[in-house]
């Protein structure tokens, strides 16, 4: 008896195990509502042909895969993961997609020259894919994201010049060893009781303890005396990792928006359809914001951050609306 071919199972690709609990969890809810939009268009096909059955099929699988691959690419970008790994995940996850698809739902996988149709559904998907516009949002992202890595990698503090040692050599302090130091001290506090035997006035010496005193007391509550000076801290870090967080967290909020216009009024937007909603004709100050670029106008600001607060269906009103073209003056 032939052994069935496993590859004909209903397993579907299976989602990175890197990606977090929660972040794997959201992916396949849109899996579920993919396959829920595929099951009610394939019932709903027209009869035609067997060429044009297999056609509109075939249509129907890469609105699947188009839904379930951005949906796993959404995750990758705001799951922390660097530039290089998000593309090479992804990389990895698109023909194991495609492939996994035409197994469990093409109606050409169990023919005799399934091979011949799979080489051709799996370079035509993958074309589909590579040739839409979400494709092209995600390499926005992801050089967005590399934008941000390459800064983290220049985040690293510069190194201190070696400080010049008694002996006049560079290197560390050079630090007496105990019984040095056993020697050392006598000979200090001979000079002490010399110095204060030959008319040293003790109030001075008095004061010179209480101005110790208070300078350390004020280094163990974090303030200094006004006489005391102190170094300037140099902002390494943290102002980039803030600025970078900030980055994170709109891109996150963009993303959102999008899945909630989709999942309230089932139509896909664009990022260029929110900032067209948001009366820009072109994505500069838009690109700005979502970056946290310090050149962002503050208008601007406010005018996207509106938009993403706003209703789906609200939105969509807005977008359809009719815009009235620039007049131009001669």
């Amino acid at each position: 008896m032939a052994r069935s071919d496993p590859r004909l199972s209903s397993e579907e690709a299976p989602i990175d195990p890197d990606l977090p609990a929660q972040a794997r969890a959201r992916v396949e809810a849109e899996r579920a509502r993919a396959e829920v939009e595929f099951r009610s268009a394939y019932r709903n096909l027209k009869a035609g042909s067997d060429q044009e059955s297999l056609r509109q099929t075939e249509n129907l699988l890469a609105a699947y895969i188009h839904h379930v691959f951005f949906a796993f690419t959404e995750e990758a970008l705001n799951s922390g993961w660097p530039a290089e790994t998000v593309r090479k995940k992804t990389a990895q996850f698109l023909p194991l997609l495609v492939d996994r698809t035409f197994f469990v739902k093409h109606p050409r996988a169990r023919v005799i020259d399934r091979d011949t149709h799979r080489a051709r559904f799996q370079d035509w998907a993958v074309f589909a894919v590579q040739n839409s516009d979400s494709w092209v949002e995600f390499q926005k992202a992801l050089a967005e994201l590399a934008q941000l890595d390459t800064r983290r990698r220049r985040w690293p503090m510069k190194p201190q010049a070696p400080q010049p040692t008694p002996d006049g050599n560079q290197g560390e302090k050079m630090v007496p060893r105990a019984d040095e130091s056993a020697a050392v001290q006598p000979q200090k506090n001979e000079a002490a009781n010399s110095r204060g035997g030959a008319g040293e006035d003790p109030r001075a010496a008095e004061a010179e303890v209480d101005h110790i005193r208070a300078s350390t007391e004020a280094a163990a509550s974090g303030t200094a005396p006004a006489s005391v000076a102190t170094e300037p801290s140099e902002p390494v870090e943290q102002n980039e990792e803030s600025t970078a967080e900030l980055a994170q967290r709109r891109r996150g909020e963009i993303y959102a928006f999008m899945r909630r216009v989709f999942e309230t009024t089932r139509r896909r937007i664009l990022k260029k359809d929110i900032f067209t909603a948001a009366g820009y004709s072109n994505r500069t100050e838009f690109e700005r914001f979502q970056r946290a670029d310090a050149r962002a106008t503050s208008a601007a600001m406010v005018n996207f951050e509106r938009i993403l607060k706003m209703e789906p269906k609200r939105f969509i009103e807005l977008l359809d609306r009719p815009r009235l073209p620039k007049q131009t003056t001669k």
